[in-house]
């Protein structure tokens, strides 16, 4: 969004911040306070990701709803990127489309995407629904942006979907094979002295606040650390001394004070004991220590 509303549209962006003591869920008031602030008073278009990445927390009725009556209020339109929808827990995330089709006033769409889902980036393929106005502004433009999916792909996929219950099948098969990751990764991390920016409800993210010390090194204060940014401190000092690799991200900037995060992947076999043993032996040398 950042890309496109600067770069291609010249647009005016505002970041509807994301707070770990929200539990990253979406606070309608921080988007009330984020437009005043800026002197909004009323936005063209709305888009939000639920779930969420790197913050892996899907959304309820009462948040879409209140948000739906926020955009109805403003004549705004709504988006919802709902990449890593076909990989929620069971319970943890209500569709906008499912909340959304009661409200015929307003202009919204969801979409869906096999990349994210099905763990397969290069298909480039996806699936969205909403109004049938802004469906059709999206064709138009992506139409004359894009070089589109490809064929041979495409094909596989819409003979792969029509043949009974197989993709259904393995979607939840993958994801229940993410979640016993999680199940492994989570804990360990948490019983070395991370502390979770926010639960994970979906996919294969987790997010980590970052801590201020590591490795027995005060990152503000080590010449090979104290000219960067805390997040990426953290995460450069870690990879180079241990091998375990995350994204690092530095939040919105939330009542004078920024979040320092840390994503970290199950995309690779963590079950597998070789990984274990290695893992489980660099988090014994972390040693996390957070300022409060």
């Amino acid at each position: 969004m950042g890309t496109w509303t600067a770069s291609y549209l010249g647009a005016r962006r505002v970041v509807w911040p994301l707070a770990s003591a929200d539990n990253m869920r979406l606070n309608v008031g921080r988007l009330r306070a984020a437009l005043e602030h800026e002197s909004v008073e009323r936005p063209d278009l709305i888009m939000v990701i639920r779930p969420g990445n790197p913050a892996a927390v899907g959304a309820n009725e009462a948040e879409w709803r209140e948000l739906i009556e926020f955009c109805i209020a403003h004549d705004t339109r709504l988006v919802n990127d709902g990449a890593y929808a076909g990989l929620v827990a069971t319970g943890s995330h209500v569709s906008l489309a499912s909340v959304a089709k009661e409200y015929p006033q307003l202009e919204w769409i969801e979409m869906y995407s096999v990349s994210k889902s099905f763990n397969d980036p290069g298909a480039r393929l996806g699936a969205i629904v909403g109004s049938k106005e802004f469906v059709e502004d999206f064709i138009m433009i992506k139409g004359n942006t894009d070089s589109g999916p490809v064929p041979a792909i495409m094909a596989a996929y819409g003979q792969y979907f029509s043949t009974g219950n197989a993709a259904e099948q393995a979607l939840a098969e993958l994801g229940a094979l993410y979640q016993r990751r999680l199940e492994y990764v989570i804990p360990r991390l948490r019983e070395a002295g991370l502390r979770p920016a926010c639960e994970t409800e979906a996919g294969f993210f987790t997010l980590w606040k970052v801590p201020s010390q590591v490795l027995d090194v005060t990152l503000a204060s080590d010449p090979r650390t104290k000219d960067m940014p805390l997040h990426e401190a953290y995460n450069r000092l870690v990879i180079s001394e241990t091998g375990l690799v995350g994204v690092h991200f530095q939040g919105p900037t939330i009542d004078g004070k920024a979040d320092s995060l840390i994503r970290y992947a199950v995309c690779a076999d963590v079950l597998a004991p070789s990984f274990q043993k290695r893992f489980e032996e660099v988090l014994t040398r972390l040693k996390p220590c957070y300022e409060d």
